[in-house]
């Protein structure tokens, strides 16, 4: 502009790098752009068409045609130019924004329409802008042609086009060779590089290399952008039997749909391409989206419906399948596709919902098959084995259609015994009434014991006990079905009823019994028993194993299975020889015996046959056969059981409960301990196992019980773990401080192992309880929670003096009555409620 003090642009200089005028003045030029031609404009004209007395200044302008500008409107330019047929000179900013440099472009774009300060040189720099800009839209165009051309001839089936997937551009991996290749053979970069390949080395995320004619082509990533583009504004194209068109999806630019609907191919808002992965057939048909890093699989039904998303991507009207680490309310209905391998179900596992069995066909991630199950199993578990049943008792029916005495219940009325037999009605239930009148009549505190068990088999194999050492009714129930009860960890006494007459030939049996188990681990000092055969004995937790073992008459063999206290079968069975089988629910152990303890087998006993004074079950049956079962006979026994008791074989998520003699359950009457508590107050089941062992110390569980433990955390699953330890070891002098890094290493290895979360329990003790707040503060351990129940102004608080509740204490001050195992199995549920809540399957 004349009048102004200005700098002069030198030849090929930026537009932006000229100085800015102080003044203007009415009779200055402008050159510009007038009626599509580059002409001069005064300023007093300008004003007068319109334009403001103020001129626009040159960073203000620059602003306004930035990149980021540009991109919201470059789509609807770039449309409107092409549609108008109108030249290059009127379409630069959009050629720009969608350029293969859109900054560079954008420069371009701001210094053909900056205001000029002189008329001299304007003419050959607008055309040289113009020029410039023209050959990149050209560039954009070939490339996205070629985009186009090569995406929809390949889903034609007209061109060769392998996608392999993504290709490091960086290290060159898989390694690409100049010349070498597969005709069709197409990668996406997933880092850029350098490498050079047949001519092209830089590449940009997203680009191709695409080998057709003897040598990798460079397809660059702004071609994907471009196509999707050109398509958007097009709304709909035909090839072949398929479409091309805009789903309706943030996610989606274009996408390539066959002719039911279903996405073959397309690109991404981001520009990304998506090709046809690997397909194969799953029921109707199933699509694996493998285009892109840790897509996953896309299931549909005959229709194109989408049926299951196991991707990672948003489709068009497809709602996300929300995955947890666990299934969701497993108890309160049937099994589904979402109860698969992800959450632990294998083929042949089964579940009970609502008195239905179902059995699970096919366990894939995302793709789970469930069936009703095909074999109807008996009415009741002893109608298994037919003739060959020499005993079956129960408080209720075990065989179908017995009528007659159930059991004998002996109490105590006005200081003097009194037995009364309980029989079975219609319905195959015990008399409630009849139970519930002796129970109700019996003198304060005295107990009411089963004395006798009728032998339902026909058989006449009863099994007796004497008042004071036989099992209790009326306390303790399964899924809150009557349940004869014996006392576990720390009995006073030996509970049992025996058969001296039962004969079994030639060491060939099967013992079954149906209840649920107080804890399966116990010190070489305390045998926990439950079926004895001839002389063979189920043993609990030999030399602090934590597994179901046995004995044989003169050595304790150690089993490789661990027993949950959640209601289930347990048992053993032997076809003579040296091999013994222990069961839970339908897996077995095989365990080797002296040949001497299977031969002629005599004797029946439930519960302590002698070796210790625990017994670790509350049953609601028993039966004896004289064959050793099948695996045909153990599944029927076990789904029998499983629709007469309602077992919930279908729990996975497992809770493995560490501890010492207040989480076995230590004098504690009827098998009541806070683990076999706990699942009264969860959300969620969980499959329980009590490992804890009365007396030991952190020294103690390191060696002896933490191996196997590891071992089996090492299968895989949700596990979860609790421990409470630490008393053992202070009453025995040890250091405060080593005993608590005993903890935080077992804490350590459990989580090392696979465990999701550890709660520990602190000392109840106020000193005591200081200790654990040292080694575990709040927030440094993001898997580990303390538990302090015994805090003051809490239920189970013990005060600094370390006076203890008697209802809640037993009167040594160191073990929990049932009401204090209740209230702790209540406060640790409500935690592991919380945590689980995060990893529910939605």
């Amino acid at each position: 502009m004349s009048g102004s003090t200005t700098t002069g642009a030198s030849g090929g200089q930026s537009l932006s790098a000229l100085g800015v005028a102080k003044s203007i003045l009415p009779t200055d030029k402008v050159t510009g752009l007038f009626g599509g031609d580059v002409l001069n404009g005064a300023v007093a004209d300008l004003v007068a068409a319109g334009l403001p007395d103020t001129v626009v200044h040159t960073d203000d302008l620059n602003m306004a045609l930035s990149s980021t500008a540009l991109g919201q409107y470059t789509a609807q330019s770039a449309a409107s130019a092409e549609l108008a047929q109108t030249g290059a000179n009127k379409s630069i900013a959009a050629s720009a924004a969608s350029g293969v440099n859109s900054q560079s472009a954008a420069q371009s774009a701001s210094d053909a329409a900056t205001i000029l300060a002189g008329t001299q040189q304007a003419q050959a720099q607008i055309e040289g802008v113009s020029a410039s800009a023209q050959n990149a839209l050209t560039g954009v165009t070939a490339d996205a042609n070629a985009a186009k051309v090569l995406l929809t001839a390949a889903i034609n089936g007209q061109t060769p086009l392998n996608y392999r997937g993504y290709w490091n551009a960086a290290t060159n991996r898989p390694a690409l060779a100049n010349g070498t290749g597969a005709e069709g053979d197409l990668y996406v970069v997933s880092v850029a590089g350098s490498t050079a390949l047949d001519g092209n080395a830089s590449w940009a995320l997203n680009d191709a290399a695409w080998f057709t004619g003897g040598k990798w082509q460079y397809f660059a990533r702004a071609g994907w952008a471009a196509v999707a583009q050109t398509l958007t504004a097009l709304q709909s194209v035909a090839i072949g039997d398929s479409l091309i068109r805009t789903p309706g999806s943030s996610r989606w630019s274009v996408a390539w749909l066959d002719a039911l609907g279903g996405i073959i191919a397309g690109i991404l808002a981001d520009g990304s391409p998506q090709f046809p992965g690997a397909s194969a057939l799953i029921g109707p048909s199933e699509i694996a989206t493998s285009a892109l890093s840790g897509s996953g699989v896309v299931t549909l039904d005959q229709a194109g419906g989408v049926v299951d998303n196991r991707s990672t991507l948003v489709f068009p009207g497809l709602p996300e399948a929300a995955r947890g680490a666990i299934s969701k309310n497993v108890t309160e209905r049937a099994p589904g596709y979402l109860d698969d391998s992800v959450v632990g179900y294998a083929p042949n596992d089964i579940w009970q919902a609502k008195k239905q069995l179902y059995t699970c066909l096919r366990n894939g991630a995302g793709g789970a098959v469930w069936d009703l199950t095909p074999d109807v199993a008996p009415a009741c578990p002893g109608d298994v084995f037919g003739t060959d049943l020499v005993g079956a008792w129960g408080v209720d029916t075990v065989v179908a259609g017995f009528t007659g005495p159930a059991f004998d219940v002996t109490t105590t009325v006005g200081g003097a015994s009194v037995v009364t037999t309980v029989p079975i009605v219609a319905g195959g239930k015990h008399d409630a009434g009849i139970l519930s009148r002796a129970l109700i009549q019996r003198d304060s505190g005295t107990t009411a014991e089963v004395t006798t068990l009728y032998d339902q088999s026909g058989a006449g194999h009863n099994l007796t006990g004497s008042y004071g050492s036989s099992p209790k009714i009326g306390v303790v129930t399964v899924n809150g079905f009557p349940a004869i009860s014996f006392d576990t960890s720390g009995a006073s006494a030996a509970r049992s009823l025996k058969n001296t007459a039962v004969s079994l030939a030639s060491g060939t049996f099967t013992a079954l019994a149906f209840g649920r188990w107080a804890g399966t681990n116990a010190a070489s000092d305390e045998r926990i028993q439950l079926l004895t055969v001839g002389s063979v004995s189920t043993i609990s937790g030999i030399n602090e194993d934590g597994k179901l073992g046995l004995y044989d008459g003169t050595s304790y063999v150690q089993g490789s299975q661990y027993q949950p206290c959640n209601p289930s079968m347990v048992g053993i069975s032997a076809a003579g020889g040296t091999s013994v089988s222990t069961w839970i629910g339908e897996t077995s152990n095989a365990v080797t015996v002296a040949a001497s303890a299977l031969g002629t087998m005599t004797g029946f006993t439930l519960g302590s046959s002698g070796l210790g004074n625990a017994c670790n079950g509350v049953l609601t049956g028993v039966v004896l056969a004289k064959r050793a079962a099948t695996t045909a006979d153990i599944q029927r026994a076990n789904r029998s059981a499983t629709l007469r008791w309602n077992y919930t074989p279908q729990v996975k998520p497992r809770l493995f409960c560490i501890g010492d003699s207040r989480t076995a359950g230590y004098i504690n009457a009827d098998c009541q301990n806070w683990p076999g508590m706990i699942g009264d107050y969860l959300d969620q089941p969980l499959e329980v196992f009590n490992l804890a062992v009365s007396g030991s110390q952190t020294t103690d569980f390191i060696p002896n019980t933490q191996p196997g433990l590891i071992t089996e955390l090492g299968k895989g699953g949700y596990d979860l773990a609790t421990i409470w330890l630490g008393i053992n070891d202070f009453s025995h002098g040890k250091d405060k401080a080593a005993t608590l890094q005993n903890v935080q290493s077992i804490a350590a290895a459990v989580l090392a192992a696979g465990v999701k979360h550890v709660w520990i329990i602190s000392e109840a003790k106020v000193g005591d309880m200081d200790w654990f707040w040292q080694y575990f503060p709040a927030g440094q351990h993001p898997n580990i929670t303390l538990l302090t129940p015994f805090l003051g102004g809490l239920p189970l608080s013990v005060n600094a003096a370390g006076n203890y509740d008697p209802l809640l204490w037993h009167p040594d001050t160191i073990h929990p009555l049932p009401p204090t195992c209740r209230t702790l199995a209540s406060d640790a549920g409500a935690s592991v409620n919380a945590f689980i809540a995060q990893d529910l399957d939605a």
